[in-house]
């Protein structure tokens, strides 16, 4: 008896995958734009750090105003790069943003806490590894640094 072969999830285009979760829950799969992914998670990671930033400032009171508009701007004109995204993606944080950015399609109202839920944390890095092949990723390489949070330089 021949050894059955995983399905390739690589070539699914937008249709999405049913995974069954530990608690028994079917969850909806769906495949990311890489590009937009890239953006969107640039935008959240840099929207926490700022949180961060102000609720520092909200316990320390030696932070000046002009310090701390220093420092938030620092962190908006940070550069996430398809690199720091992948780097991010071997995060916690990161595996629970793809998979929330992954599943949101078919859930409108979930929040990104919500993935705790509904998956395990030790789940995380399979269904992570699924959502980037039926997405079209392979792994290696880089992207020469290109930055899809920064608008692209006019065509001439």
């Amino acid at each position: 008896m021949e050894t059955p072969k995983p399905k390739d999830y690589s070539r699914m285009g937008n249709e999405p995958a049913t995974i069954t979760a530990p608690n028994g829950m079917e969850l909806k799969l769906y495949p990311v734009s890489i590009p937009a992914l890239c953006a969107d998670m640039g935008r959240h990671i840099k929207s926490r750090r700022q949180d961060n930033i102000l609720q520092l400032a909200r316990k320390d009171r030696t932070v000046t105003p002009e310090v701390l508009a220093k420092t938030l701007a620092e962190i908006e004109e940070q550069s996430f790069t398809m690199d720091k995204m992948v780097e991010e993606m071997n995060t916690m944080d990161g595996m629970r943003y793809v998979i929330y950015k992954s599943l949101l399609p078919g859930r409108k109202a979930m929040k990104l806490e919500g993935v705790d839920d509904i998956l395990p944390p030790d789940e995380w890095a399979a269904t992570l590894n699924l959502i980037l092949g039926m997405s079209g990723v392979k792994t290696g390489g880089g992207d020469g640094g290109a930055d899809p949070t920064k608008d692209p330089a006019p065509t001439p």
